[in-house]
């Protein structure tokens, strides 16, 4: 069967937590950006954060490997 896990109660309630969770962060991340947009008018300050976002994550890959 392709989809027995779903059978699976807690892996449904796990499940529909990553997706709750995961739709709060993208509207959280939503929100930051649109505020920073809002309060600075600078598309380089939605650059700059979105770096500074990226850059310990990529650092942390390339350490990794």
């Amino acid at each position: 069967m392709r989809f027995s896990a779903l059978r699976s109660r807690d892996f449904r309630l796990l499940l529909a937590g990553q997706a709750v969770s995961l739709t709060g962060s993208q509207m959280q991340q939503v929100a930051m950006v649109w505020q920073l947009y809002l309060l600075t008018n600078s598309p380089l300050s939605l650059g700059l954060l979105g770096a500074f976002r990226v850059t310990p994550i990529l650092l942390l890959a390339i350490a990794a490997s």
